[in-house]
């Protein structure tokens, strides 16, 4: 009896849970957010980017780091409150989203994986395909812009 009340219990919490995932995602101050982070994000990336030209060779400031950091972890956190709202449905063929949210689960796991590999890149001996493999993933990153020009259609 205690089981299945517990598993009540988790099914109530899980269901309210999604339920204040959806509020929150479909709330146009949510949109709007992300939206001006995704574009704050680009020209950061393009700050970033026009440091290194003129620098080759030397370390970026911490900073820049830890900008990044900072919009990969508010990215993840978006694409975790989009799925919580979606749930299963969040990859379903018959979800008309689907192809965006593919390709935004792509962006935040290059983004994850750059900030692992920067991670990593400290604590071992950087490679130069280590180093063009963490370009391009930022790189890939500025295609995000994408859905902010989808947003205002």
């Amino acid at each position: 009896e205690k089981s299945c009340k517990a598993l009540t219990k988790a099914a109530l919490q899980d269901t309210e849970a999604k339920l204040v995932a959806q509020k929150l995602t479909q709330h146009r101050v949510f949109e709007c957010f992300f939206q001006a982070l995704i574009v704050a994000n680009a020209v950061i990336l393009g700050v970033e980017q026009d440091w290194q030209a003129r620098h080759i060779g030397q370390v970026p400031p911490p900073a820049y780091f830890y900008v990044d950091l900072a919009f990969g972890c508010l990215f993840l956190v978006e694409l975790i409150m989009r799925i919580l709202a979606s749930g299963p449905n969040f990859f379903s063929c018959w979800n008309k989203e689907v192809r965006w949210n593919v390709f935004d689960t792509l962006l935040v796991s290059s983004a994850v994986v750059e900030m692992i590999l920067t991670f990593a890149a400290d604590s071992i001996a950087f490679s130069v395909s280590t180093g063009r493999l963490l370009r391009l993933l930022r790189l890939v990153r500025v295609f995000r812009i994408v859905r902010v020009f989808r947003f205002f259609k």
